[in-house]
């Protein structure tokens, strides 16, 4: 379950990238605080998919072919259920997946779903070219 601290963080535990357990992760509780009171409120719904994914990930790959991020990690997943609304879900939508791209200390700075590549339905489309190299799946 994600927590808060007083230094503006929230925690989420998840994976670490060899696919071990107990790596922490942490995005500015002002980026959620922002989409929570200024939107879209569209984007704010996806931080209730975070921790799942980071826990479950149906791949992780490092090395996100951008300068300031190639020592970075893109967690790839499927969670059960998308939020709608923050007390209503549905299934995934078809032909998605979720993406949390963290820096190398781990912190989350960017959320978002994807289109899923044609030939494997766990990766986002072109993903051998958008990053180094797989460090895990399942």
């Amino acid at each position: 379950m994600a927590t808060a601290d007083t230094k503006g963080w929230i925690h989420f535990t998840g994976k670490k990238p060899d696919g071990s357990d107990g790596q922490e992760f942490k995005l500015p509780s002002a980026i959620v605080l922002h989409l929570s009171s200024k939107g879209p409120y569209k984007k704010f719904l996806e931080v209730f998919s975070i921790e799942s994914v980071l826990q479950n990930p149906t791949a992780i790959f490092e090395g996100l072919e951008r300068d300031e991020f190639n020592d970075g990690f893109c967690y790839c997943g499927i969670p059960a259920e998308k939020y709608v609304t923050e007390d209503a879900k549905v299934p995934p939508p078809p032909g998605m997946v979720f993406l949390i791209f963290v820096n190398k200390e781990f912190a989350i700075f960017e959320f978002r779903w994807e289109k899923m590549c044609k030939t494997n339905s766990n990766y986002p489309e072109n993903y051998d070219t958008r990053f180094k190299h797989k460090t895990w799946s399942p």
